[in-house]
């Protein structure tokens, strides 16, 4: 088992999630000028957002790569975008309030 893989393809994961899900309350702060009494509606769509992100990477990635293993890559990946979702739920949160509008 190429351990190496699996903790890359983590740090990938939880990279792109912990990103998307940033991108997505910036959006929603600053654009939309959605209120912070809506950070539950918010984080489900950044959720679901970060999970069509890491799955396009998935797609993308192992195809173009041509990995010998891509059952332990997909693991990897999603540990890390769970990990993510995990992040911004627990120690997160406070920085994802702050995008949205008081």
């Amino acid at each position: 088992m190429d351990y190496s893989l699996l903790v890359k393809a983590g740090f990938m994961g939880f990279a792109a999630c912990v990103g998307a899900i940033c991108l997505v309350f910036f959006i929603a702060g600053n654009i939309l000028k959605i209120n912070r009494v809506r950070f539950n509606s918010v984080y489900l769509l950044a959720g679901i957002v970060s999970f069509l992100t890491v799955y396009l990477l998935l797609h993308v990635k192992i195809r173009s790569s041509g990995i010998e293993a891509p059952q332990i890559f997909l693991t990897g990946v999603i540990g890390g975008w769970l990990a993510g979702v995990l992040f911004g739920v627990t120690q997160f949160k406070r920085l994802l309030i702050s995008f949205l509008q008081s």
